[in-house]
Parts: structure tokens; C-alpha cells; sequence
């Protein structure tokens, strides 16, 4: 079983790239309607920011 992303890869690369230019999480969110809080979009931006957009990237998982 794997989880979906809410937010399209594509569309969170350029955010991203936004919020490295000083763009806050708040505008980030309201200006490309993404679905997700401050929060959630702070940790995937320091995952990304790590490890890259593969960190980001749907995996399988092992249901138990």
C-alpha cells in the first residue's frame, strides 16, 4: 500500500524554489491553493531542502 501525495511533485519543486527566496509558508499556501498547513509544508520543505524531491516521493509500506 502506498500513500498519496496531496500536492503534485512539479508544483511543490517550484514552491520550494519560491520559499528559498524568502516567500513565507503562509503565502506559499494561499497563493497555489495548496491543501496542507504551515506545518506540513514546513517539514517537506526541510525534507526536500535535506534529501532532495526524491525524499519526497510516494513509497510503498507493508500493510500489517
Amino acid at each position: 500500500m502506498s500513500r498519496k501525495s496531496k500536492v503534485n511533485l512539479a508544483i511543490l519543486e517550484d514552491v520550494f524554489k519560491k520559499r528559498a527566496k524568502g516567500y513565507s509558508y503562509k503565502w506559499l499556501i494561499e497563493t497555489y491553493q495548496l491543501p496542507i498547513v504551515e506545518t506540513t509544508l514546513h517539514r517537506y520543505y526541510e525534507r526536500y531542502r535535506l534529501h532532495g524531491l526524491e525524499a519526497l516521493q510516494t513509497r510503498k509500506t507493508n500493510q500489517r
